[in-house]
């Protein structure tokens, strides 16, 4: 097994309604962006939240007991990045990204642009995979649950698409967007694996404001 030194635990929280938490873990390998950790939940309250979030995390570090993990939630109206920063505040060898003094990162129609484009650009090189043990370890979840989630994710990369949005009036640019939400799908674990895609590389080339690299070199 290789020596993985960091991995990037995206996180799109649900929000309620029939969306679903999920979690994208990635590592960086030879210049591949390899999943390593994969959850889907429509988790309902603090601590069915609480017990996915904790119970990945920690089947990662007994696993990869030498990474660091970089928590990267996407920033919503509910707070959801926030608490979470507050659960994992006594997790060992784990650091949660903030921007501007807020938990998680923002996510607007331009972000989502680089977002899908920067995972693109692993898939175009044949660079983006699973690795042989993906961490499922979902406690809501049955005995195939690894197997399940693995699915989902492929149906959703299948179903995401780029769409142009052009002006009815014909006085604004088009507008670009990014989804797989067509015909009633879901799309959440892989617009986190987009976010794990551009943060991943934001951090590993050290442009995210605030980030102690040296401490979480050690």
């Amino acid at each position: 097994m290789h020596e993985i030194p960091y991995i990037i635990v995206a996180c799109d929280p649900n929000g309620g309604g029939d969306s679903q938490m999920a979690l994208v873990s990635v590592a960086f390998l030879r210049g591949a962006m390899i999943i390593v950790g994969l959850e889907s939940h429509a988790v309902r309250g603090h601590d069915q939240i609480k017990d996915l979030l904790m119970t990945h995390i920690n089947a990662l570090h007994d696993v990869w007991r030498n990474a660091w993990l970089i928590f990267v939630a996407e920033s919503n109206l509910g707070q959801e990045a926030d608490h979470m920063r507050s659960m994992l505040k006594h997790t060992g060898r784990t650091y949660v990204v903030c921007e501007n003094g807020l938990s998680g990162v923002r996510t607007t129609n331009a972000r989502k642009e680089l977002y899908s484009m920067e995972l693109c650009k692993f898939m175009a090189q044949d660079g983006f995979g699973l690795h042989d043990s993906v961490v499922t370890v979902n406690p809501f979840a049955g005995e195939h649950k690894g197997r399940d989630v693995i699915d989902l994710l492929r149906r959703q990369l299948m179903g995401y698409r780029k769409i142009v949005l052009k002006s009815t009036t014909g006085r604004s640019e088009p507008r670009v967007c990014y989804t797989g939400k067509a015909q009633g799908a879901q799309d959440d674990l892989v617009v986190t694996a987009t976010i794990a895609a551009y943060w991943g590389v934001q951090f590993l080339t050290q442009r995210i404001p605030g980030v102690p690299y040296d401490r979480l070199r050690e």
